[in-house]
Order: structure tokens, then sequence, then C-alpha cells
């Protein structure tokens, strides 16, 4: 069982019953990644696995979307792991200039008046704890344009690949694996 199964199934994010999906499907399963990823240790391990395994692959210059709320988390956390990766590697390897962004659910009407917070680059990676239909990322793609966005990263795939989506989804679990993978001792 991968760090990740085992931190959502320790913090209680996998419950079972009856349950509405943001997509307005319902399901049996429930995954509430918000549970992980508001205690500092599982946040720790799950964000550092998502981001080591896709780092080789990951632009110098990139922009992290986060979808919001799950996403949010993930891109800022993401964030810091990269440059801790970079001072790590002080001396040589790919610099990291990594910057997060996020989507408003609607442009403000006061302040700055943005719908983007961050600043925009030609790269971005969108993060989001959970794809299903891809409903909430296909909103994030719509806005910053298909173009930019290079590959999705998430903590768990329910979707068995019929998310609709023609970018590159690097999950690290599926709903399968979270519910059925053995139980460690």
């Amino acid at each position: 069982m991968s760090a990740t199964v085992h931190w959502l199934r320790k913090t209680g994010c996998l419950l079972e019953g009856e349950f509405t999906l943001s997509s307005g499907e319902t399901s049996n399963r429930y995954v509430d990644c918000r549970k992980a990823l508001l205690n500092a240790k599982a946040l720790s391990y799950i964000t550092y696995e998502l981001f080591e395994k896709f780092k080789t692959q990951l632009h110098p210059d990139a922009i992290i979307c986060g979808v919001p709320t799950g996403g949010l988390i993930l891109a800022s956390t993401g964030g810091l792991i990269l440059a801790s990766s970079l001072l790590s590697r002080i001396g040589g390897g790919t610099a990291y200039d990594t910057r997060a962004i996020y989507l408003r659910e609607k442009e403000h009407k006061h302040g700055a008046k943005r719908l983007i917070e961050g600043e925009l680059r030609d790269t971005v990676y969108i993060v989001d704890d959970v794809i299903t239909t891809g409903k909430s990322v296909r909103r994030v793609i719509d806005i910053l344009g298909q173009e930019r966005v290079s590959d999705i990263l998430t903590i768990v795939d329910r979707s068995e690949g019929n998310h609709g989506l023609n970018i590159p989804v690097i999950s690290l679990t599926t709903l399968e694996e979270c519910f059925n993978a053995p139980i460690d001792e």
C-alpha cells in the first residue's frame, strides 16, 4: 500500500454511505482529502509523493494552478517541496522557479478585481485532490486556455480514465486502490 493510501485511511478520508459528488453524480464511496490535507504530517507525505513522482517532467518556470479547495493546499505545499528540492541541489540540478496561482469562483468586484490570482505563465500544471468527471478541472482549462496546460496532478483518480480530458492526468492512486488495497499490519 502506498504512503498516500495509508494517510488517506489513517486520517479518515475514505467514507462509505450515500454521497453526492461535485459533478452531481451519486456514489457509495467518497474520498474527503481535506482531512488529510489539514493534517500536517499527512499533507507532507502526500504532497512530497505527488511532486517527487512528477518533478522530472516539470518545466523549471512552471505555474502550479490549484483547483479550490484541495488543490490550493497542494499547490502551495508543492511549491515549498520543489523549493526545498532546489535548495538541496545548490551547485547543480534544475532551478525550479515554480509559482502558484488560483482562480476565483468569480471575478471580484472590489480590490484588484481579478479572476486569476498570481502571475500567469506559458506552462501551467493543474493540481486537484480528486478527479471524477473532470468538471472542476475543465473550468480551469477553459479559463487558462488548453494550450497552456501541460498536465493535471491529483491525489485520487476516481474516473477510471473516463474524465474526458485531452491532457495527461498523473495521479497517486485510484478509488479502487484506496478502498481495496490490503491493510498493512
